[in-house]
């Protein structure tokens, strides 16, 4: 779930940081950004909604009993332990790509404040150039 709020929080920023269009209050974006981060929260909210468990609608308190039948084999353990890895695996990737959208969202906002203060100084130097002549 933390991945999809990055991703809105990204979102919102775009929005928030695009540039309006004069005497309204639409915004101009990046069709392919936008496009982009709506494709990657529905492929989100996909696995999210596949990894739902399902409450029992028994009325009846179900009890896990964990009394081995035998011996775990080498076999099981082997798959159990890739098992255990595949999902360290998948925990770590979904930490990185939590971490590179905030660094994406933050890289987006430097590059928008640079974007203005190149504004800024473009109009400084045309001031100083309408006063020289």
């Amino acid at each position: 779930m933390t991945k999809s709020l990055g991703l809105i929080e990204a979102l919102e920023a775009l929005l928030l940081d695009s540039p309006r269009v004069p005497l309204s209050k639409k915004i101009m974006v990046n069709e392919d950004e936008v496009l982009d981060m709506v494709n990657k929260l529905r492929v989100l909210i996909k696995e999210d909604s596949n990894n739902q468990v399902i409450p029992s609608t028994s009325t009846t308190p179900q009890v896990a009993q964990s009394v081995p039948t035998s011996t775990p084999k080498p076999e099981q353990d082997l798959v159990s332990m890739q098992k255990k890895a595949d999902e360290l695996i998948n925990g770590a990737n979904e930490y990185a790509d939590y971490t590179l959208a905030q660094l994406q969202l933050v890289v987006s906002q430097i590059q928008k404040t640079l974007i203005k203060a190149e504004r800024y100084i473009d109009n400084g130097r045309q001031v100083l150039d309408k006063k020289k002549t």
